[in-house]
């Protein structure tokens, strides 16, 4: 990926699963740049045994698993923003 970020947004939402690209894998390139510590919220439809403490140890802040009640994801979002 390319190294061309000039705006960083307050918080990363990522889907698990996205065209052309792993969200696991775009998470852990974000973890791993060091000027970017914003949350992050993984969302999916997959469920999976211990997929939510993978992802977390991964550097995801919260996941949320589709379909998302518009509330609950509300605070989490102000949630996470205000960490």
């Amino acid at each position: 990926m390319q190294d061309v970020v000039e705006e960083v947004p307050d918080l990363f939402i990522l889907d698990l699963w996205m065209p052309e690209l792993d969200g696991k894998y775009l998470l852990r390139w974000l973890r791993e740049d060091q000027r970017l510590g914003q949350p992050i919220l993984m969302l999916t439809g997959t469920v999976k045994p211990g997929l939510d403490d993978e992802l977390k140890a991964e550097g995801a802040n919260a996941v949320a698993h589709k379909p998302v009640d518009i509330q609950a994801l509300s605070t989490l979002l102000r949630g996470l923003l205000e960490q």
